[in-house]
């Protein structure tokens, strides 16, 4: 039970903790030996399995892991690198970065200039604690972003091909290990996921050949399926499907609006690079790294720990589109208008747990392959009943909390139409409801 709070003291502190469950009973073992010719002394000793390896960058918060001590993303990276010798264009990264707490993958690759600008960029919006690398592949520019930047992170180098997979071999193994098998039997019935279907040639429908612009991306998501194959949480993971593809801040990808101001064809957000970001001290301060007297603590009155969150991604790339920042403002003054409802709204929201993390988790808890061949499927709990009562406690949490967002939905309900906001009424409205709605409807499922 005390080994939630133990191991969490020295993950914090950079160690690799693994936790050695025994795997049968003296029972199964006495059953073992009488079924052998020739049992030798090992053979008389029950079987322990190392059910799994937890790291900073690798921390899943499960039954037995104890709960977060704060609500910001950890996040795993692995990257590779390759040099260019046409001109402007002086490197090119694959990334893949994960937060385990959530089960959610971003991939993918782009361009860099001579100061690797984007990849200092990518590393100041997302944080890792634990970053993987290929030995031998990092420059000497990206080394020194390493050392400079990056120093209080774990750096791990693997070996290549072996521990850091090729594209390849990376589609080889997603497709063999049936992660995104839809009933949890039929290995032919698996599909990747959207984001990396795209990123697979178009001439091969199996889905086993890179395509030319992701062999970098493809083989940082190989570095991070092989590591968390090592932590054994792949399964898990990978079989959420919850992949996004990273597109650094300053290339603009979203079409322009129908309208023909400036404002509307230019970038949806500011570009705040890695540089701007610790010279603001908008996320921490210079003197000792923390958040105190940042703008982020000043602005940081978030009820929820996904609301601190999103805020931190919100203050890395800040709006700059006049029609975006007005609906906002919008917001705010629809909002004021209603103090009452907003108080009410406020103490409701208190209530909620971490709904993030814990779908993470009953998802950990209910996956079929998990429970096929993982060492814990084998593992024998001798505090088996509190393991389950902290289980049902979790499940009845987010339910929970799925019942105060709807109350949160049914009291703003008769001020939606009133609202001057678009993104207001999308949050607020019911998809069924209201023609710019897009909250859910789970009333029905969560009567069942």
């Amino acid at each position: 039970i005390a080994f939630g709070r133990f191991s969490d003291v020295l993950v914090q502190k950079s160690y690799k903790v693994a936790r050695v469950e025994q795997t049968e009973t003296p029972e199964m073992m006495d059953a073992r030996c009488k079924s052998m010719s020739h049992p030798s002394k090992f053979d008389k000793v029950v079987r322990r399995e190392i059910c799994r390896i937890i790291t900073k960058g690798t921390q899943t918060y499960s039954v037995l892991d104890g709960s977060p001590s704060e609500s910001h993303s950890k996040y795993l990276l692995s990257f590779k690198e390759k040099l260019n010798d046409s001109p402007g264009q002086h490197r090119m990264y694959g990334v893949c970065f994960v937060d385990t707490s959530v089960g959610k993958f971003h991939v993918g690759q782009f361009h860099d200039d001579r100061h690797c600008s984007r990849f200092r960029t990518l590393v100041a919006h997302f944080p890792p604690v634990q970053i993987l690398f290929e030995k031998g592949n990092p420059s000497s520019d990206t080394k020194k972003v390493l050392k400079s930047s990056l120093s209080a992170s774990i750096q791990e180098g693997l070996q290549p091909t072996s521990q850091f997979w090729d594209s390849a071999k990376t589609l080889k193994i997603l497709a063999e290990e049936g992660y995104f098998v839809k009933d949890g039997k039929d290995h032919d019935n698996s599909t990747l996921p959207p984001v990396i279907k795209s990123m697979t040639s178009d001439s091969d429908t199996l889905g086993l050949s890179p395509g030319d612009n992701s062999e970098l991306a493809l083989s940082a998501l190989g570095a991070c399926v092989f590591y968390m194959k090592k932590c054994l949480i792949d399964q898990e993971l990978l079989s959420m499907g919850n992949f996004e593809e990273y597109v650094p801040v300053d290339i603009d990808l979203e079409k322009p609006q129908s309208s023909t101001s400036f404002f509307a064809k230019t970038s949806q957000r500011m570009v705040l690079d890695g540089v701007t970001l610790t010279n603001l001290e908008i996320l921490q301060n210079g003197t000792n790294g923390s958040t105190e007297g940042t703008l982020l603590e000043k602005l940081d009155t978030c009820f929820t720990p996904f609301g601190k969150r999103l805020l931190k991604q919100w203050l890395c790339a800040p709006l700059c589109n006049p029609f975006s920042i007005n609906d906002r403002l919008d917001a705010v003054e629809d909002l004021m208008a209603i103090p009452e409802k907003l108080s009410e709204v406020g103490e409701l929201l208190k209530k909620l747990p971490d709904l993030e993390r814990l779908l993470s988790k009953i998802h950990s808890i209910g996956s079929p392959l998990k429970s096929q061949n993982h060492p814990d499927s084998r593992a024998v709990m001798y505090e088996e009943t509190i393991y389950s009562k902290k289980k049902i406690a979790d499940f009845l949490s987010t339910l929970e909390g799925f019942k105060v967002m709807r109350e949160v939905i049914m009291i703003m309900e008769d001020s939606v139409d009133a609202f001057k906001s678009n993104i207001l009424k999308q949050v607020l409205a019911l998809k069924d409801q209201h023609p710019k709605g897009r909250f859910p409807d789970l009333s029905s499922e969560l009567k069942r």
